[in-house]
């Protein structure tokens, strides 16, 4: 009877389904993804914690044991693996999924600043339209909507499945920028950096389209798609939603160092955004003061 315990308990913790008992409550364990291997550190998990908490249900969040990156964590999210996962703002997403109609990020996921190589700084500072930025190719990972929506304004694309990976390939010369949003290239290349120090932030330019990072549940799991609404309302309500906004040392960077209002702004659509996202208050997203 121990071991059929024992084994019903490690498939919670695997899976995420079932609940356990700790301290004498009955906590759901809700799976969530080790996106790049960033861990707890990574803004989405920390976001998630601080939906649960205040969601007024006792669950119990847990990482996947193994680091994945986007693509395998909608398909682990797709099994049932997984809880919930974030992501971009995408239609496609929204027709598997239940996606959140709350930006995580405040919409900065859609201000894009550019990792390049130093040898590209002096082109790049002469960069100030659309037609120019197209002469060069970006790198993006292979799942991300954000090909969809970069190729559709007519710019060159490269993917990879790794984020390590399009940042070796961009040390090498083998594309010219690697856009990423406001509130999370500072961290990430402060996580690579010192295998990569050829690569800099470029600091003129900001490309910008209306995107965001949104949580998305499997369609079944009605239940906790309200409570993770309902935690994030109650956690902007008091303040706390906003508190680790400024606070992330992702989003922190992002807002402090990136000083959008000083850079050439390139705005272009996002063919992929939805009737659900359009909705969206205004009050969730980031504007220039």
């Amino acid at each position: 009877m121990k071991r059929v315990s024992i084994l019903l308990l490690s498939v919670c913790l695997i899976f995420g389904f079932s609940s356990i008992f700790s301290d004498g409550s009955a906590k759901t364990i809700v799976m969530y993804p080790n996106i790049d291997g960033l861990e707890e550190a990574s803004f989405g998990y920390q976001m998630m914690a601080l939906a649960l908490k205040n969601s007024g249900k006792p669950y119990q969040l847990q990482l996947y044991p193994l680091a994945v990156n986007t693509e395998r964590a909608f398909s682990l999210l797709s099994e049932g693996k997984l809880s919930a996962a974030d992501n971009a703002a995408d239609s496609s997403l929204e027709e598997q999924f239940n996606m959140v109609p709350i930006p995580l990020d405040g919409g900065l996921l859609g201000w894009r600043l550019f990792i390049i190589h130093q040898n590209q700084v002096e082109d790049f500072a002469k960069i100030k339209t659309l037609q120019q930025l197209q002469s060069k190719t970006a790198g993006q990972g292979r799942a991300w909507p954000d090909v969809v929506i970069l190729k559709s304004a007519g710019l060159q694309v490269i993917t990879s499945s790794k984020i390590e990976n399009l940042l070796k390939m961009l040390d090498r010369e083998r594309f010219d920028f690697f856009p990423l949003g406001a509130g999370e290239i500072y961290g990430f290349l402060r996580f690579y950096k010192a295998k990569l120090p050829n690569l800099v932030i470029e600091n003129s330019l900001v490309l910008v389209y209306p995107s965001g990072h949104f949580f998305y549940v499997n369609k079944e799991n009605t239940e906790l798609y309200a409570d993770i609404i309902k935690g994030l309302e109650n956690a902007y309500s008091q303040g706390s939603f906003q508190q680790l906004m400024s606070s992330h040392p992702f989003m922190k960077e992002g807002l402090g160092k990136a000083q959008l209002a000083t850079r050439t702004a390139i705005h272009i659509k996002n063919p992929l955004n939805s009737e659900k996202f359009n909705a969206i208050d205004a009050k969730w997203f980031y504007r220039l003061e």
